[in-house]
């Protein structure tokens, strides 16, 4: 084999490996996209619009076959978090094990602050106004605890969507896990009817299973 032919080789080899890199780099955004929508429905018609081409033959057969077994690797991972943990997701909303909240509530009085049980914790002075909507109020919240427990040398950690398993084997997840000191609050905010009625259910599931305090800051009085 003359020079020529190597070179040919060698270039032609750098263009199939080029294209190879291409089709992983396409083909790891199609199973990201798979498991974000707990859906095998476009993974084909995805691959083929954007990786296969009859102008790159051998590095689309090559990569057909990458992403035929890499099919049967993540189709059952998938097809469990599709059917098996929505089910679980949404058995634990029915049972109030996990809440449900909107990004904002238009309805509620706006003039006012949330009603706290949080002073049993030493923690006063947490006037916080109500904006209505879930994420600022949650910063707000979050962040005058921080300030009072930051003036008075406590420990505060906070955690978002916690799961704790429960006397009875189910597990419930928390909004807010606050940790003071080292021990665990669970913190609920309760915006509806809705809310404080599961709120009432959780907190006896809770102290069943060893937590025995929590915190609720709620847009109306809670008995």
């Amino acid at each position: 084999m003359n020079g020529i032919g190597i070179i040919f080789i060698i270039i032609g080899g750098i263009i199939i490996l080029y294209n190879i890199v291409i089709q992983f780099s396409n083909l790891s955004k199609i199973i990201q996209y798979s498991f974000a929508t707990n859906s095998l429905g476009n993974y084909w018609k995805y691959y083929f619009k954007n990786n296969f081409s009859l102008r790159a033959l051998i590095s689309s057969i090559i990569g057909l076959a990458i992403a035929i077994v890499i099919f049967f690797i993540i189709a059952p991972f998938i097809l469990y978090r599709k059917y098996v943990l929505k089910n679980d997701v949404d058995s634990q909303l029915q049972s109030g094990l996990m809440f449900t909240y909107e990004e904002s509530y238009p309805h509620i009085d706006k003039e006012g602050f949330f009603e706290t049980n949080i002073t049993f914790l030493g923690i006063k002075d947490v006037d916080v106004p109500i904006a209505g909507n879930i994420r600022v109020d949650l910063v707000m919240i979050m962040a005058k605890i921080s300030e009072y427990c930051e003036a008075n040398n406590k420990k505060v950690d906070f955690k978002v969507m916690e799961k704790v398993k429960l006397s009875n084997k189910a597990t419930a997840t928390v909004p807010v896990m606050i940790s003071l000191n080292d021990r665990k609050y669970p913190m609920y905010l309760i915006y509806t009817d809705e809310h404080k009625e599961k709120y009432q259910e959780i907190k006896k599931l809770l102290f069943q299973s060893g937590h025995r305090d929590c915190i609720f800051f709620s847009v109306e009085k809670i008995v």
